[in-house]
Parts: structure tokens; C-alpha cells; sequence
């Protein structure tokens, strides 16, 4: 029975050893074995003599986690509270396996636990229990440093106490599950104290999830104002081409008119007519066909979609009907610059591709239209407009940017289908 025991101890301390030193790793890798053999020197003993000298699990355990605890915040790298959560996982696996085979044991062979845990029982059935228990408590820590070697566990510090308070309480549990499946006591308290202690269990383990379902919706919003932010530079970019093309062609139109002048003053009109013809050619389109109206920016923005179009096959026609005020323009270009670059990508490859583009204000209210030609259905086949792009972390974002704008100002967006195109409508309320 006591070699048993003994052996018990050995490979429990083994374990949890060499779990904590590839877990973490050491701050200085000098003297290592020697830091390490001293360490499972020192929790072998503790833990053989807390078996025959400490009554109480509960105290022998706390002064168990104290040992491995100030190991590893000496000796080893890492975040303290990380520290402190990964000594109490190890404990708590402790329980979680050592339980539930003490009581198949128990089923299995017909006696009480405390029976096969002391001389009473039969001790091929301890060793069964012994091994099988630390084959499994290996497997599961081999398993979580698989685990951590794939990924980096990075949390703040609220959020370590979360996981310590609920590791700590799971302990209690775990320790009042196994005194009362030892003594068979039916006291109330017990069982009170056990459901007090899953009820905070379950009120931690919301919190915790609230928590995550905030940083992913922080997650998000950042990675979307990033990529609005790349496609505003991106525009901005544009823009700036545009003015130095058309500052360049401000520059050379003095000297273009000084030399019709000329060839009109000698009389030369078939020359002065061709000397025209070549300039005009010699022109980018999206200077000469262009949206004029007092909104620069739009302009632009609407200008180089209409180029982008042309350049895949797609016609483009837009209704510019109502003034835009400052305060929306960046709002509004943002829309057009998503819904526009979503027609582009979805109109199908045919001399019929068209997209429509409606600007127009109504009842206090402004309403961005954009349609496109589709072949089929989409709606009938994708009703929520999950992005098909292989990489959805980086797509999917234009519609949903869309929505929060119109959301912002007080709007909404509708989308549907009418004669062969895809609608998007998106109003805002006139502040």
C-alpha cells in the first residue's frame, strides 16, 4: 500500500515538473536540472508527508499550490497571474481525473471509495486506479502544452482574475466532491456550499463571455476603420493623381491656345481643326467625361468609379440631384465607394453591365441609390450577404460599414431586386 502511495507521489511530482518548466521555461537556463530535481524533491516530500500529517486536503492543497507557485515565480518566465492560473489548471485536472475514476472503480468492483483508497481494499484495484489516473493526467498536460506551443495566450489582467476565481472555486468543488464521496456524509451544508459554489462558477463564466463578446465587437470595429481607412487613402491617393493630371493640362493650355491662335491667324483652319483633334486624343477620357458639380470630392470619387468601370466593360450612369453638405460628404463617399466597388466586383462580364448611381434628397431625408445588372438571383441563394472571399477577415466589411453609417444618421439601407438589377438604397436623415 505504501509503495504504492509512493509511487503515486513520484509520478504526480514528475509530471507536474516538467509541465511547469516546458510550460513557461526558465528566466535563466543555468543550473536548470539542478532547480528543477530540487523543486520535485522538495513537492514529493510535501506531498507524501501532507498524506500522513495533515488532516485537512483542503490546507495540504493550498500549501502544495504555495510551492509551485513561488517555483515559478523565481525561477521561470511569464505573466504572474498566468502563473497562478496554470498552478491551479494542474491541480484542478488532479481532481477532475482522479474522481471520476475512483468512482468506476468504485461501480466496478462494489465498494465504497474510502475503502479502495485505504489497506481495506484490494490493491490491484489502487494500482489500476493510480496508473490509469496519471496516464491520463500526463496526457492531458502533454496535451495543453501542444496546445500552447500552437498558440499564444494573450489576455489583460481582469481577465486572468476571472480564470483564477473560477480555477480556485472549481477547486472548492472538486474538494467537497471528493470528501463527500470518501466520508458519505449527508450534511446539508455540503451540498449548500457545492451549489453556492456553481452558481458563482456560472456568474464568472458570464462575465467571462461578456467580456470576450466585447473585445471581438472592439476587434471588429477596428479592423473595419482600418479598412475604411486604407480605402479613403486609397481615394485620397486617386484624387491627388487627378489634380496634378489636370493641374499639368492647366499648365500646357495657354501655350495649346497661343499656337490655334496662330494657326487661325494664318488662315490655316484644317490645321488649327487637326491640331484640336490630336489634343483631344492625346487626353485621358476621365478628364473630358466627367460629373461637374460643386462637390469636389464627390467628383472625384465618382469620376474614378465611372474610369474603374469602363475599364472592366461596365457603363456607368449617374444622377447627381441634390447638393450634398459638408458634414455627410465623407459619410457619403464611403458609401459610394463600398456599394460601387461591390457592383463592380458582382456585375457579370456582358455588353449589358450597367450601374446605375442616384443621388437625390427627399422629405429631409438623403437617398444614395446604387444598381447594378445581375444574370440570377442573389438574394434567393445568399439572403444575408455573406461574403464568398476566401479570406473573411479581410471582405465582408462594406456592407456592414454601410449599415453603421446609416445607422449613425439615423437612416437605414435596403436592399433588393427589380428588373434584373441589385438595389442597394441607402437614406440618411438631413441633420
Amino acid at each position: 500500500m505504501m509503495m504504492i502511495n509512493i509511487f503515486g507521489v513520484i509520478s504526480e511530482c514528475v509530471i507536474i515538473t516538467y509541465f511547469l518548466c516546458k510550460y513557461f521555461g526558465f528566466r535563466y537556463h543555468d543550473y536548470a536540472i539542478v532547480k528543477s530535481s530540487l523543486f520535485f524533491i522538495i513537492i514529493a516530500i510535501y506531498d507524501y508527508a501532507s498524506g500522513k500529517y495533515i488532516p485537512s486536503e483542503f490546507v495540504a492543497f493550498w500549501g502544495f499550490f504555495l510551492l509551485t507557485f513561488l517555483f515559478s515565480f523565481i525561477f521561470l518566465k511569464g505573466n504572474a497571474l498566468e502563473k497562478i492560473a496554470t498552478c491551479a489548471l494542474t491541480f484542478i485536472l488532479i481532481a477532475s481525473i482522479n474522481l471520476p475514476i475512483l468512482a468506476i472503480s468504485s461501480a466496478i468492483t462494489n465498494q465504497y471509495p474510502d475503502a479502495i483508497l485505504n489497506s481495506n481494499g484490494k490493491t490491484d484495484v489502487l494500482i489500476l486506479d493510480t496508473f490509469f489516473s496519471k496516464i491520463i493526467y500526463f496526457g492531458v498536460l502533454q496535451a495543453i502544452l501542444l496546445f500552447r506551443r500552437k498558440e499564444k495566450i494573450v489576455l489583460k489582467a481582469k481577465e486572468w482574475i476571472v480564470i483564477i476565481a473560477s480555477f480556485i472555486i472549481s477547486i472548492l468543488i472538486a474538494s467537497l466532491v471528493r470528501l463527500l464521496l470518501i466520508t458519505h456524509s449527508t450534511q446539508p451544508f455540503f451540498y449548500f456550499f457545492i451549489a453556492l459554489c456553481l452558481t458563482a462558477l456560472d456568474l464568472i463564466i458570464l462575465l467571462f463571455i461578456i467580456w470576450v463578446n466585447r473585445s471581438i465587437s472592439i476587434r471588429e470595429e477596428n479592423l473595419q476603420i482600418r479598412l475604411r481607412l486604407e480605402k479613403q487613402e486609397k481615394e485620397t491617393k486617386l484624387i491627388n493623381e487627378k489634380y496634378e493630371e489636370i493641374s499639368m493640362l492647366r499648365h500646357d493650355f495657354k501655350k495649346h491656345l497661343h499656337n490655334i491662335d496662330k494657326l487661325l491667324d494664318s488662315d490655316e483652319l484644317d490645321n488649327a481643326r487637326n491640331y484640336m483633334k490630336g489634343l483631344l486624343e492625346q487626353q485621358n477620357d476621365s478628364l473630358l467625361r466627367t460629373i461637374h458639380s460643386d462637390q469636389t470630392i464627390l467628383d472625384s470619387l465618382i469620376n474614378e468609379k465611372i474610369q474603374e468601370a469602363k475599364e472592366t466593360g461596365i457603363d456607368i450612369t449617374c444622377r447627381l440631384i441634390t447638393t450634398i453638405p459638408d458634414k455627410l460628404q465623407m459619410d457619403v463617399c464611403s458609401i459610394l465607394t463600398n456599394l460601387i466597388d461591390n457592383a463592380i466586383e458582382n456585375s457579370p462580364f456582358s455588353i449589358n453591365s450597367r450601374i446605375i448611381i442616384i443621388i437625390q434628397q427627399s422629405h429631409g431625408y438623403y437617398r444614395i441609390t446604387v444598381k447594378n445588372t445581375i444574370t440570377h438571383s442573389v438574394l434567393k441563394y445568399n439572403h444575408d450577404l455573406h461574403t464568398k472571399k476566401l479570406n473573411r477577415e479581410q471582405h465582408g466589411w462594406g456592407l456592414k460599414s454601410v449599415h453603421r453609417i446609416a445607422e449613425n444618421h439615423g437612416g437605414r439601407v435596403d436592399v433588393y431586386e427589380e428588373n434584373n438589377m441589385f438595389i442597394v438604397a441607402v437614406i440618411l436623415q438631413d441633420d
